[in-house]
């Protein structure tokens, strides 16, 4: 099992050979590209018509390193249509050699919002999440083909987009060897969803976004074992499912939160939490 990282665990204005640079540096060679990242998508280069060409040099600076991107995560969802900056995106991660792209999906009826009301205050029912969600992934499995892409949704944190039973439905419904979920364990304890209910779905998760929180309603995208997760019992979970893909770390809070001169040794410790994980895993 290899290990990822997402690169958000670095500041993006440090710029993208500094990153590639530090996250070796603390062990890592296989990463998520966080366009999500706001300082990514507000590069200018990727902003502007130049953005193959910016692609193709991260790509370049990736390959000299021996490093290799395996997942992104976009900041374009699926909630409105947005052409070009979908066709930007996949573009991009197609040739950053990219298999997953996780877009988040639609999970709010926004017409219901009124002044006052708490951000995504008004989610969705399960059904009104499929039917919507299903209409809105389908629309880009054309685009997934021509970029030799595999979209993930990605269970988060509002009403029945939440639960990993619902995600393994709307995959059902979506029906394309273009589509899949990701399984955010954070997000599902968030919630007060078992990850046992992983072994409900008929549609196991193709991807993870692994990350550790301090319990019920506390996003901490914290490295694992820095919380409440029992994660020997989740690696034997993802064995009972035939869980063959990546551990995708998404635990940047606690090296976004360090001095500059503390993030490597967070990060450092952060790899060295996911070789224990990964070497447990293999000794089942």
């Amino acid at each position: 099992m290899r290990i990822v990282t997402t690169t958000g665990v670095l500041p993006g204005q440090i710029g993208v050979p500094a990153i590639l640079d530090r996250l070796k540096k603390c062990g890592f060679t296989d990463l998520d590209m966080s366009f999500y990242s706001k300082e990514i998508w507000n590069d200018l280069d990727f902003r502007s018509d130049r953005y193959e060409e910016w692609a193709y040099g991260v790509r370049e600076e990736a390959d000299k390193r021996g490093m290799r991107y395996y997942q992104g995560h976009s900041l374009v969802d699926v909630t409105f249509p947005k052409p070009k900056e979908e066709e930007k995106t996949f573009r991009c991660a197609s040739i950053l050699g990219i298999k997953y792209l996780v877009m988040h999906p639609h999970v709010n009826d926004w017409d219901k919002e009124k002044p006052g009301d708490q951000p995504y205050s008004h989610p969705f029912s399960r059904e009104e999440f499929i039917e919507l969600n299903t209409e809105r992934y389908k629309r880009l499995m054309d685009l997934a083909e021509k970029h030799n892409l595999i979209i993930l949704t990605e269970n988060l944190l509002w009403g029945d987009g939440a639960k990993p039973t619902v995600m393994s439905e709307l995959v059902e419904e979506v029906n394309s060897s273009r589509f899949g979920w990701c399984l955010d364990t954070g997000h599902a304890i968030n919630l007060g969803i078992p990850l046992e209910t992983v072994l409900e779905c008929k549609h196991p998760p193709l991807s993870l976004h692994t990350h550790d929180c301090r319990g019920f309603q506390k996003e901490d995208h914290l490295i694992p074992g820095d919380g409440c997760i029992d994660w020997k019992k989740f690696m034997r979970l993802l064995k009972q499912i035939g869980y063959t893909g990546e551990l995708v770390l998404e635990a940047d809070h606690q090296p976004v939160a360090a001095p500059d001169h503390e993030k490597d040794a967070v990060i450092r410790r952060l790899y060295e939490r996911a070789k224990e994980l990964v070497t447990y895993y293999e000794t089942l």
